[in-house]
């Protein structure tokens, strides 16, 4: 999803949103095709040499160029504090989404003046902000993707129903119908 505006001073704003509304987790990085998946267990690795040690990389994915580069909106000392990659299980989508944000950002035919990322949730969702693994002590993915970010603030996180609160009473009347229906179909 993207909410785009412009703000009280004219400035263009786009915000992308992954909606996890059931699924457990913020995918994991693909091992199909992956003819050495143990590779993927070493952060240090991968981060030295991508394009040797990330099946992602070798097959063209340019996630590391981008990662690794001077203005990469991640924090380059945290990349590693974990043993495996830090997009090998629970961050890989976040990964994706943050770098597509971060793209749209510096891209100056888009013209937009600021871009950001978050994610919105159901609230009922406790599978999703309770990660198999920890990252650098953090279960709560929210909260560790929060600190892998160089500006935190770019990263927005709530639930559909602090969405829903904050909408509703301005809602226009052609998303009436569409309200009453998220009530009587999800009970929100």
């Amino acid at each position: 999803m993207a909410i785009t505006w412009r703000d009280n001073k004219g400035s263009a704003n786009l915000l992308l949103l992954e909606f996890k509304f059931t699924e457990p987790n913020f995918g994991e990085c693909s091992k199909q095709g992956n003819p050495d998946q143990k590779r993927c267990l070493s952060s240090r690795e991968v981060i030295t040499s991508p394009r040797t040690q990330c099946y992602r990389a070798e097959v063209g994915r340019v996630y590391w160029d981008i990662i690794l580069a001077s203005d990469s909106p991640f924090r380059q000392d945290l990349l590693t504090v974990e043993a495996i990659c830090p997009f090998r299980y629970d961050f890989y989508q976040l990964m994706r989404n943050q770098l597509l944000a971060h793209c749209i950002q510096r891209d100056p035919e888009l013209n937009y003046d600021k871009v950001e990322f978050g994610v919105m949730y159901h609230a009922d969702n406790d599978k999703l902000v309770d990660m198999r693994r920890s990252f650098d002590g953090e279960k709560d993915p929210i909260r560790a993707w929060q600190r892998l970010l160089r500006e935190p603030s770019t990263f927005h996180s709530f639930t559909v129903q602090q969405f829903l609160g904050t909408i509703e009473p301005k809602l226009p009347v052609d998303l009436v119908n569409w309200r009453r229906y998220l009530k009587e179909k999800y009970l929100l």
